[in-house]
This record gives structure tokens, C-alpha cells and sequence, in this order.
């Protein structure tokens, strides 16, 4: 007999494990702080030290009237993303589920949550690694500024971030299919200490920052383990008979100017079909980065209208950058 549209995980189907096939991890929404906005346009204040100086002063000096500390200030924001999934089950699948006649799942309506919910967090690592511009207001639909267009050397087409607190060009490595090595600049190789080094002139000390990666970059840092820009040996494993196991993988780049954690992630930069992009990462110092929620994620189930039990889950937060200045970004 041929398999019907309510067959697929009941008892005539093979097998009582349920495999979701996709990529779950969201490091980035999982690591960045969470607070609360009182607004869809919710604010950060930032501002800048002068150049520090050697000169002295006379004897008798006294004030000029222009030392207002406050004249660098800088207001700049961040819209609202408003991010809504709905979920259903219809009430043939529902009836056979009470049945006993499923080998998933006892309550299909809490599966049915459960993997909606899944799917808003997918979302949401997607939304703050992305490159959108924000936007809101009117007919518009509500969306937050990613990732990548925060960190960015140029303005924004809105809201731009103002030119004392973008991020420096020299901390931003457009790689256009060439390579990442560790310290060489050259034809297609692109170093990351340079970008490192810009990083750390921000802040004046070392950096310490997670690295968001596409799969692209996470393999050309585990590509530093064996051979230099050049193809120079930069040293020899020797493999233990009895091991049968060889290493190829960095977690962590450590140099005079950065410590970074290098952390796969597949929602980098995604495109329409929702792909992640490769040769993508996002270079994060953690504590300038907030998740300002106006509403937390909040859930409801609908009644039953003779169709089937069905619900939604809404939330609606900014994403939020205090310094765009000190991150950095490989595109």
C-alpha cells in the first residue's frame, strides 16, 4: 500500500528514533549577554580618551575653557529584531499520536514546540551573525543590525555608527578565495596576526576574543600545525604506531597581540537558503556585545478550531555593539 501524508514516523514507518539532520549549535546567541530594552530603538552611549602627551605646563597656568570631557560622546543604536515562529499539528496526526499508533512521539504537539523552538534559536544565531542592515518602523519589517554590518570600516546605510567608533579597515580581511596564514601578507595570503595587531591598538593591551568560523577558516587554522604562507615544514609529528591517530586542528591562536578561541559555527554570514559561509568569521571581544530584549521569547497554544492543535512562540530583541571598534571580521 502506498504510503499516505500521515504515515511518515507511525507504525507502518521503520524505527522509533526521531534524527534531526541539521546543524543545532548556536555558540554566539548561547555566549552574548542578555538584557532589556525599553524601546525598538534601544541606545548605547560610547566615548574616546585624548592622545596621551608628554608636554608639561607653565607655572600659574590656569584653565582655558576648553576641556569638556564629555565633547567626543557619542549616542549611536540598535533596532528591534522581531523574530515569530509558528506550530501545528493536524488533528488526523494528533489522533493517531493518541492512539498509540507513533513510534516518535507520545504528545506530537510538544514535539511540535519543541522543534519550533529549535528552529528560533537557528534563527537567531543566523540573525546575529548575519549582514543586514537594521530596520523598523512603518510597514517594515522588524529586523537588527548583524554582525557584520557593525563591524565594518564605511558607514552604514542607516544609523551609521559614528566615524570615531567604527572598525578600523586594517582589523577587517577581505579574503576574495585567498588564504589565511599566520603572519604573511602576500599575493593571496592574508595574515591574521596583522588583523590581530590592529585589534590589539584598540585597546592598547592584548586581546582576548572568540572566533566565530565558517568551516573555510577553520580549516586554514588547522592548516598553521603543519606549514607556513611559504610551504616551509613548521614541524614534524611523529605518529605512535599503537595510537593510529594523527592531530590536525587548532582551538586556540595565541600570539603577542590576541588570544582567540576558534569556534566552528554554520550559521556565519548565511545566505537565502540559509548556508552559512565557509570562508566567514566573526572576531568577538565578548563584552561589548548585548542581546537587549524588548520582549523575552514568550509562547502560546492556540485552541483547537476543528483543525488540530497548533500555537506560536514571538520574542523581539536588538543586537547590540558598544565598541564596533575593537571587533574584527574575516569576509
Amino acid at each position: 500500500m502506498k504510503a499516505n501524508q500521515y504515515s511518515a514516523g507511525n507504525k507502518e514507518s521503520f524505527g522509533s528514533e526521531l534524527s534531526i539532520l541539521e546543524p543545532e549549535d548556536t555558540p554566539f546567541t548561547s555566549m552574548v549577554r542578555k538584557g532589556k530594552a525599553h524601546a525598538t530603538y534601544h541606545q548605547v552611549v560610547a566615548d574616546t580618551l585624548r592622545p596621551a602627551r608628554n608636554t608639561g605646563t607653565r607655572a600659574g597656568k590656569g584653565r582655558t575653557g576648553g576641556a569638556n570631557k564629555a565633547k567626543n560622546r557619542e549616542v549611536f543604536g540598535c533596532r528591534q529584531h522581531r523574530v515569530f515562529e509558528e506550530w501545528a499539528v493536524d488533528d488526523v496526526q494528533e489522533s493517531i499520536t493518541k492512539a498509540g499508533g507513533n513510534y516518535v512521539t507520545a504528545d506530537e504537539a510538544d514535539l511540535a514546540f519543541s522543534k519550533a523552538m529549535r528552529e528560533l534559536k537557528r534563527d537567531m544565531e543566523a540573525i546575529n551573525l548575519g549582514d543586514q542592515e537594521g530596520q523598523g518602523g512603518g510597514d517594515d519589517d522588524m529586523k537588527t543590525r548583524g554582525f557584520f554590518t557593525w563591524v565594518q570600516s564605511s558607514a552604514q546605510a542607516s544609523d551609521p555608527v559614528p566615524s570615531n567608533f567604527r572598525t578600523p579597515a586594517a582589523s577587517i580581511i577581505t579574503l576574495g578565495g585567498g588564504t589565511l596564514s599566520e603572519t604573511t601578507t602576500s599575493g593571496s595570503y592574508y595574515s591574521f596576526n596583522a588583523l590581530a595587531k590592529s585589534m590589539k591598538g584598540v585597546y592598547g593591551k592584548k586581546v582576548n576574543a572568540e572566533i566565530f568560523a565558517g568551516d573555510d577558516i577553520v580549516e586554514m587554522f588547522d592548516k598553521f600545525t603543519r606549514t607556513s604562507a611559504t610551504g616551509a615544514e613548521r614541524y614534524r609529528v611523529n605518529q605512535g604506531e599503537e595510537t593510529h591517530e594523527i592531530s590536525l586542528y587548532v582551538t586556540v591562536f595565541e600570539s603577542s597581540f590576541i588570544r582567540a578561541n576558534i569556534i566552528p559555527d554554520q550559521f556565519v554570514k548565511i545566505n537565502s537558503s540559509g548556508i552559512g559561509t565557509a570562508a566567514a568569521a566573526a572576531i568577538v571581544v565578548p563584552e561589548f556585545w548585548e542581546m537587549a530584549f524588548l520582549e523575552e521569547l514568550t509562547s502560546k497554544d492556540v485552541e483547537d478550531d476543528g483543525g488540530g492543535v497548533s500555537g506560536w512562540i514571538r520574542g523581539k530583541y536588538a543586537l547590540c555593539c558598544s565598541n564596533p571598534k575593537g571587533q574584527g571580521a574575516i569576509v
